[in-house]
């Protein structure tokens, strides 16, 4: 039968209590070294200071102890992560910053997965290490793509220091791997290192590439910017990965508008999960207008339900169009072919 924690600390408060100090000395040695297995490194920690209430003349074992459970922590870091993150932990002090990283969960999590979701309370900061995470923000019932947050970049910041509802929806875009922090855990570190708050907060502030304020304002600038013309026709989508290479065959999409800046199309998807799937990615639209033909690289920044599974979708380009060009595709839309 496994002799639970609780039962191990009880057999110590007993052998204490009959003066069999080295036997007690000898059981919490054994305890620490399992909690340190277990990554359960604040309890050993307690442990081992109870190894020095009981017997402080224990040197061997305490120091021992205490080795045991560096020796653990350094097998439990994750490289990679402190690589990314080491200007975090440079403002913190040694015992503040280990304590603030086996605070953390590490995740990874597969394409699609939303980890943020605007509108609801967010009690979770999210420190990404690899990967990208899709930014999007909803109005009026439109989804509009923001920006991506990659490697080095906290996710869910804003929302978590203040304890309000998350301004933004964030998806992964392909596998992501993060490191998280719960509101629990937070609170628990705060009590012990009162400091950690205002240091985490102002670098998770300085970390942050584009404000959502100010990217809010700049996409309803350039709404204003560029004049849009209703134009008929059909156009090809193939979506692009990374490396700006097709990830599948096109798909055919019904034209709605057309600017400088970007266009407008309307497509049908089975759900709003499928179609949310396109926002943020880059893609190559081939459009076909009458006599016109366009071919523009650019990426899905707004996706609009319109009723019964079809979809509105905003793509901007990479590059602006001249004017004239514009204009032009336009006319050819209503020559007859």
């Amino acid at each position: 039968m496994t002799v639970s924690l609780s039962q191990m600390e009880e057999k110590v408060r007993l052998l204490v209590e009959h003066d069999q100090k080295d036997k007690a000395v000898k059981l919490l040695f054994e305890m620490v070294k399992a909690c340190a297995k277990a990554r359960q490194f604040k309890k050993a920690d307690q442990l081992r200071k109870q190894m020095s209430e009981v017997n402080s003349m224990a040197l061997e074992q305490i120091i021992g102890a205490a080795e045991i459970i560096d020796a653990e922590k350094a097998k439990a870091i994750d490289p990679d992560h402190k690589r990314v993150w080491s200007g975090l932990y440079e403002h913190m002090g040694e015992v503040e910053a280990s304590d603030f990283y086996f605070s953390l969960k590490k995740m990874e999590l597969p394409p699609d997965k939303m980890i943020l979701q605007q509108g609801r309370v967010n009690n979770r900061l999210f420190l990404v290490d690899s990967g990208i995470m899709k930014i999007l923000y909803e109005k009026d019932k439109k989804e509009m793509f923001l920006k991506e947050s990659g490697k080095g970049e906290p996710v869910g910041f804003q929302s978590f220091f203040s304890i309000s509802y998350a301004t933004v929806t964030a998806v992964t875009r392909g596998p992501v791997t993060l490191h998280m922090l719960d509101r629990n855990a937070w609170d628990l570190l705060m009590a012990e290192h009162p400091g950690i708050g205002g240091k985490l907060e102002t670098i998770c502030k300085n970390r942050i590439k584009d404000k959502i304020e100010d990217l809010l304002k700049k996409k309803a600038a350039e709404r204003r910017m560029y004049e849009r013309f209703k134009i008929k026709g059909k156009a090809g989508v193939q979506i692009l990965d990374s490396q700006n290479q097709p990830t599948k065959a096109a798909f055919s999409v019904v034209m709605e508008d057309l600017s400088r800046g970007g266009v407008a199309f309307s497509f049908r998807k089975s759900s709003s999960k499928e179609a949310r799937m396109f926002l943020g990615r880059h893609a190559l639209l081939d459009i076909h207008a009458g006599k016109g033909r366009l071919s523009k690289s650019g990426r899905i920044i707004g996706v609009y339900n319109q009723m019964f599974n079809e979809f509105l979708v905003n793509f901007k380009f990479d590059e602006l169009e001249p004017l004239e060009k514009i204009q032009d595709m336009v006319t050819a839309s209503k020559a007859k072919v």
